[in-house]
């Protein structure tokens, strides 16, 4: 039996001829068979159980049984043969391109066609079919033609472009679909022709770095100022903020930054600004995302989507699963911030810190003046520095406002690690906001639910239901206290610690209560000095929660 699951091909004739006579109630059965061949005319039957199947670039055969047949081969239509060894069990391929393919056995000297296959032109692209604007696509073709037989290409890439050459390169500007199609010309003068559909979105992520951030900012929509600033509609626009760090920016949706893991060899997105260029323009998020922002530049001091800036305005921006390393000075949001103002701003994902200062969530370094309101974070910061905060690494002359933390914080040999803020000095303020932070470690020095070390500062207003585990001088709220803590609250039952670990300051109309008069309604009865009218608002649903901000 010969098998062909393609069912291409010619099968034997087999003729029976059944006769019937009847004497004195005898049947007699006579058959015999009849081969219909180009090859020629054979008495004997070739008994054998064979697979005879199209691949690729041409056939397979597979001998499965095999009881008299002597030698078997492949003849191509071109006159080309390839013998199969009888004597294996495995697929074996014969691969001369497309064409027909005729299997021949061989028994006694006598050679039998016993089947046929035509093997179809295969022309496929080879392309990235969705791609994001602005992103070079590279062109391959997968074929089973002999490049040699090809004497031309013709490429339409449905934008107005099209190209000659073998593997060409392509860039869409627009969102939409486009119709590639090829057409190959043979020495023949046959034409072979294909197409594909690419999908084009702005807001799909790409997978290496922009060569020529200049080209891409000139392209931006808007021209940078405040009435029509430059609009950021996928992750090379976002990285072409570098070119002109003093304009101002919006972001037109939501970003995909999942790729950047694999630009700059593997260094990830280039942070906004650094210490000799500073971004000292404006950011609105427009409440869009930015997601899968990664940075991955340990050696790298000045790190996160902004490493540094000075008199910047950024605005409602959302940062979700980044995955951010750096050495000193690492936020997700900025590295070093001085005398500018965030609002609305938050951060999720990772931040990783391997030098020996300042880490946060939102911001490693906040000072001079800067004012931070209605942000927060919940990333995971863990890292080695000398002040680690869930929101704030250390904060300076700075204002901190309506603010929160929900982060997983892990130090190592931190001098000052917290909840919220890991060292607040110079006459810094924090108001109104609160820490719910899980903080664990080793070998610190001052760790806090809120504050690890209110240096010179103001603290009011504020709870802390930070879950506490770490090593070094630990406060419910304060790790120290230098100055002035007033109308704060914090869990005593899950920090088990006291108000402030180590206190020299001023501290007046704070107590510690249990988990459950700090949620639901209770915590309007036993967190009396909260403005619950204006500023703060009880959690019941679905259950009874801590105590939130409003908007």
């Amino acid at each position: 039996m010969i098998s062909n699951d393609t069912n291409k091909g010619a099968s034997p004739i087999i003729g029976v001829i059944l006769l019937v006579a009847v004497f004195t109630g005898v049947v007699i059965l006579l058959s015999f068979n009849l081969f219909s061949s180009n090859i020629g005319v054979v008495s004997e039957s070739m008994d054998a159980d064979i697979s005879f199947n199209t691949v690729e670039e041409g056939v397979s055969v597979q001998i499965h049984q095999n009881e008299n047949i002597n030698k078997l081969y492949v003849k191509y239509e071109d006159g080309r043969t390839k013998e199969i060894d009888i004597n294996s069990t495995s697929s074996q391929e014969v691969n001369f391109g497309p064409g027909r393919y005729d299997l021949i056995g061989v028994n006694n000297s006598n050679e039998r066609l016993l089947n046929t296959n035509y093997v179809d032109n295969l022309l496929e692209i080879d392309v990235e079919e969705f791609a994001s604007t602005n992103e070079e696509l590279s062109y391959d073709i997968n074929t089973n033609i002999n490049e040699d037989d090809i004497s031309a290409y013709d490429w339409d890439f449905d934008n107005g472009e099209s190209s000659t050459e073998s593997n060409p390169t392509n860039t869409y500007t627009n969102d939409g679909i486009f119709t590639t199609e090829l057409i190959i010309t043979l020495d023949n003068n046959e034409k072979i022709s294909t197409s594909i559909d690419i999908i084009v979105d702005s807001s799909t992520a790409k997978s290496s770095e922009p060569d020529d951030k200049e080209e891409v900012h000139d392209n931006l929509d808007g021209d940078g100022t405040t009435e029509t600033p430059y609009i950021i509609m996928d992750d090379h626009d976002l990285q072409s903020i570098v070119v002109d760090l003093d304009a101002n920016y919006e972001l037109g949706q939501n970003i995909n930054a999942s790729k950047t893991e694999q630009w700059n060899n593997g260094d990830g997105f280039k942070p906004i600004g650094d210490s000799e260029s500073e971004f000292t323009g404006e950011i609105n998020g427009n409440g869009y995302s930015i997601n899968g922002l990664t940075i991955n530049r340990q050696n790298t001091s000045y790190i996160g989507l902004i490493g540094y800036s000075n008199n910047a305005k950024i605005n409602d921006i959302i940062l979700t699963n980044v995955d951010i390393t750096g050495q000193s000075e690492v936020g997700g949001l900025i590295g070093y911030n001085k005398n500018s103002t965030i609002v609305k701003s938050n951060v999720a994902g990772n931040i990783f810190g391997e030098g020996k200062f300042r880490l946060g969530g939102l911001i490693g370094y906040n000072k001079d003046n800067s004012k931070i309101y209605n942000s927060y974070s919940s990333a995971s910061v863990k890292g080695n520095n000398n002040n680690l905060g869930g929101l704030i690494g250390k904060n300076e002359d700075s204002v901190v406002n309506k603010s929160f933390s929900t982060s997983n914080i892990h130090g190592e040999n931190d001098n000052n690690l917290g909840g919220l803020i890991g060292a607040n000095s110079l006459n810094s303020k924090i108001n109104n906001s609160y820490s719910q932070s899980d903080i664990t470690g080793i070998n610190n020095t001052y760790v806090g639910g809120l504050i690890g070390y209110n240096e010179d500062g103001s603290v009011m207003n504020t709870y802390s239901a930070s879950i506490i585990n770490a090593e070094g001088t630990k406060g419910g709220l304060i790790g120290k206290n230098d100055d002035i803590i007033s109308s704060s609250y914090w869990n005593k039952e899950i920090s088990k610690s006291i108000l402030i670990g180590n206190n020299t300051g001023e501290e007046t109309n704070n107590e510690g209560l249990e988990t459950v008069k700090m949620q639901g309604e209770s915590a309007q009865k036993n967190m009396n000095v909260f403005d619950f009218e204006n500023t703060w608002m009880i959690v019941t649903n679905p259950n009874d929660d801590y105590p939130e901000l409003q908007n």
